[in-house]
């Protein structure tokens, strides 16, 4: 099976298990609307995500279901408290003090349990994003090979020469010219480094030097530039963001970090995934202490705890 047809295959299973989930989640909260419902408790996003034990956030994900919840919760606002009876009996009494207080119990137990859930799905999340970008980086350097050999009209598979052969092999065009583009004056031990290793690698090392060249002072060019051939040092990966709602962002970003809600990162430092900034949810009291998230997501969450309902 070649290397497109497993991505493809890997890439359908993920779609049939997220559609399963999909489908597990919503017939949980459909579930949770009724239990409420007979129970005649209160109904809310909060009330039925803890319920249903989805986030508040999945729930505004699908319009129907959040104009249904919505409706719901109007309803039952616009209709009169019936007075609860109070019991008549020390019996019944003590029986309702156990059940409140096994109740709280559960409560406690279950709150817990999504704590820890919260922290894990978050390592999940980075272990993703991790993969996702070495996947990208491999890709890269696919492409950048299949440029260079574009380019030098050949391929090589040794890395080095030996030390006769490269005595005897010149500076290629190519190598030369890329050489002027950056003004580095040719050494003999650059040359000789340029002479023992084949030109696919110093191209990489070249256009690796390049990005390098951009960030940090260098005092040697030429001796900067041989190290990164010794080191065989590949490009990275450019990875800017898609044109979004910036202004957007900066608002929720600013006012999310001033009430504690996300960690105080600079901007300039968070990653970034499909275009969409990776905002790190502050959660100092539970296991892994922060949550990574798409900044969308998160916007909604954060409206959803600092908005009255």
């Amino acid at each position: 099976m070649s290397r497109g047809d497993t991505r493809e295959s890997r890439i359908d299973i993920l779609k049939q298990t997220q559609e399963a989930r999909k489908q597990d989640s919503l017939d949980r909260v459909y579930k949770a609307i009724e239990r409420l419902r007979k129970l005649n408790a209160k109904i809310n996003f909060q009330t039925i995500a803890k319920e249903a034990n989805v986030s508040v956030s999945y729930l505004y994900k699908y319009p129907e279901l959040k104009r249904h919840i919505a409706e719901l919760r109007s309803k039952q606002n616009s209709m009169p408290v019936t007075p609860v009876a109070q019991p008549n009996s020390s019996a019944t009494g003590k029986i309702i003090a156990r059940l409140k207080e096994r109740i709280r119990q559960l409560e406690q137990e279950n709150s817990e349990l999504k704590r820890k859930n919260e922290a894990l799905a978050g390592q999940v999340y980075r272990v993703h994003y991790l993969q996702e970008q070495v996947e990208r980086q491999q890709q890269t350097i696919v492409d950048l090979q299949t440029r260079i050999k574009e380019r030098v009209g050949e391929s090589s598979a040794v890395k080095v020469t030996p030390i006769a052969q490269a005595k005897s092999r010149q500076v290629s065009d190519v190598v030369q010219d890329e050489l002027k583009s950056l003004r580095i004056r040719s050494t003999e031990s650059l040359n000789r480094v340029i002479r023992e290793h084949d030109e696919e690698t110093v191209l990489f090392a070249i256009e690796a030097f390049r990005q390098y060249k951009k960030t940090h002072e260098i005092q040697s060019l030429a001796g900067c530039l041989r190290r990164a051939i010794e080191e065989g040092w590949v490009p990275n990966e450019a990875a800017e963001p898609s044109t979004f709602e910036h202004n957007e962002f900066d608002q929720f970003y600013a006012d999310a970090v001033a009430k504690g809600f996300l960690l105080d990162v600079p901007k300039n430092h968070l990653s970034v995934q499909g275009g969409e900034f990776v905002v790190k949810i502050d959660r100092a009291s539970v296991y892994g202490s922060w949550t990574p998230m798409p900044w969308h997501q998160a916007k909604a969450e954060y409206e959803e705890e600092y908005t009255d309902c």
